[in-house]
């Protein structure tokens, strides 16, 4: 294993991202377009789109290179893997864009698996401590593997079963911003 980021990192509206020199950009609901996960959008080549349960500060982060698939591990509440086509520069962005790290990720084909706990926590107001939301730690986990479809491998958090359900076809950012999931409730 190979520790690419342990940090820290600014969300703003739950996301940040990875991005290839090749990346498309879209609306970040084209990210999700015909996935099964709200948390890992990855239906745009070359980029992959995180959502947290912090809509904003910052989140703690480890990104990790693999040479193989990792066991699964229970301490994790919300689990998602998804595809990820690396090429050429690969930065990790934060959600202005504006703060990036290179990631040096093998080329080629690779599985991305993306941990979360306490994504409900965050928005518990009873959990926070002097005011602040309690985050948990996040991990990105890349490894080399044939691309395939997306998967939710653990859910765990309302947080995650509403994101899950956010990027119904046809539906843009902005519509989840305003609407959200259920009756008028920002899903993160």
């Amino acid at each position: 294993m190979t520790v690419l980021f342990d940090g820290e990192l600014d969300v703003l509206e739950s996301y940040f991202s990875i991005e290839a020199a090749q990346a498309r950009f879209g609306d970040l609901a084209d990210a999700f377009a015909g996935q099964q996960n709200g948390l890992c959008g990855a239906a745009l080549s070359g980029r992959l789109a995180f959502i947290t349960g912090l809509p904003i500060g910052r989140v703690p982060l480890q990104v990790e290179a693999l040479s193989g698939s990792p066991d699964l591990n229970a301490e994790w509440e919300d689990v998602v893997e998804a595809s990820f086509q690396s090429a050429g520069d690969v930065r990790l962005r934060d959600w202005s864009g504006l703060q990036s790290w290179r990631l040096a990720l093998p080329e080629g084909p690779l599985r991305v698996r993306y941990c979360l706990r306490g994504m409900d926590l965050v928005r518990d107001r009873s959990a926070r401590r002097g005011g602040l939301p309690t985050v948990t730690p996040h991990l990105i986990q890349f490894w080399p593997a044939p691309l395939t479809r997306d998967a939710v491998v653990k859910q765990g958090s309302m947080t995650a079963a509403s994101w899950h359900q956010a990027w119904a076809p046809g539906r843009k950012w902005r519509d989840v911003r305003t609407h959200g999931v259920r009756g008028g409730a920002t899903p993160a």
